[in-house]
């Protein structure tokens, strides 16, 4: 079985392709000729040496020469002087630019028409690694890929449960249809951690604890205005503010119970990561002696994923609804 890394949870896809060492391992492709290494096709820019100088230079009076001799040709086959002046004139003046292109270039054409742009060339870059990235990868590849760019967390749990999928699918254990489902599980695990890692910045910035006291010091501002407030119309609109306040109070202290559940979430989606490797491992070097008992291992394991995964959206979806209050 061999998985590209689109196919790997997109945030350790991300530090892959962004980290030097574990690039060159999983994205490994022999630059052509004249190129340079990370399969970017590149021209190598000639060297202006004295040697190509000293040769641009005798070219000159040998062009000239040249535009003389295709001259009296020309004088020869037409029998017209001006058609032989023209033709010697117009070599002769371009023996200068052909010299000076011969030591920059060589005898390649000058920019634009020898070389690719840079826009172009980044293009041809871009295609290559997108290719790069859908590039099936051994487990060999990938565990040394894994290993240089050094997970963390739960990244390092998802690295190692993707390994052993490979060697389940490898050993025959489950089927490679099997084994990419349980790896999507996998994603959408490491994409809800990311979700409430986001979630619970948010939810940090706010519950700050200035906000809270500003909140606070409105209401005993309204609540001095109600107690002084005489006419009957404005106290009906102050006590209206004045509950539009205690609502807005009591959605910022439960921020801090959102927090609290969005950590102790992330905390059971590791613990969940956890558990689903030593399942694994279990599977890969016990089972259960039998296949129907591997598969039933196997849709036990992906259920409490897909179990697991729906708490979680639960949780996010909870999170939403009272940041949206």
């Amino acid at each position: 079985m061999k998985l590209p890394l689109a196919d790997l949870d997109t945030e350790l896809a991300r530090r892959i392709v962004e980290n030097p060492r574990a690039s060159r391992i999983a994205l490994s492709d022999p630059p052509p000729r004249g190129g340079k290494a990370g399969g970017v096709t590149t021209s190598a820019k000639p060297r202006v040496t004295p040697g190509r100088v000293a040769l641009g230079v005798l070219l000159v009076p040998l062009l000239w020469l040249l535009s003389v001799a295709v001259g009296a040709a020309a004088l020869g086959v037409t029998g017209s002087d001006d058609v032989g002046a023209v033709v010697m004139l117009l070599l002769g003046g371009a023996s200068p630019l052909i010299a000076l292109n011969w030591v920059v270039n060589g005898w390649r054409l000058p920019p634009p028409l020898g070389n690719k742009t840079p826009a172009s060339a980044e293009a041809r870059a871009a295609k290559r690694a997108e290719a790069a990235v859908r590039e099936p990868l051994s487990r060999r590849i990938l565990e040394s890929t894994f290993d240089a760019v050094v997970p963390v967390g739960p990244q390092k749990i998802y690295a190692r449960s993707v390994l052993s999928l490979m060697d389940l699918a490898e050993k025959g254990r489950m089927t490679e249809a099997q084994a990419r489902d349980v790896l999507t599980q996998l994603n959408a695990l490491m994409e809800a951690d990311r979700e409430l890692i986001a979630q619970a910045s948010g939810v940090e910035a706010a519950a700050d604890s200035g906000e809270d006291r500003r909140l606070r010091r409105e209401r005993e501002e309204i609540e001095g205005r109600l107690a002084a407030a005489r006419d009957s119309v404005a106290r009906q609109a102050l006590e209206h503010s004045r509950a539009l306040l205690e609502t807005r109070l009591a959605n910022h202290d439960s921020l801090a119970l959102i927090h609290e559940r969005i950590l102790a979430q992330r905390e059971a989606i590791e613990q969940t990561l956890g558990s689903l490797e030593s399942a694994l491992t279990r599977l890969k070097l016990v089972g259960d002696g039998s296949a129907a008992g591997d598969a039933l291992s196997l849709a036990r394991l992906q259920e409490t994923v897909a179990a697991f995964n729906r708490e979680s959206r639960a949780v996010e979806q909870a999170v939403q609804e009272v940041a949206g209050l």
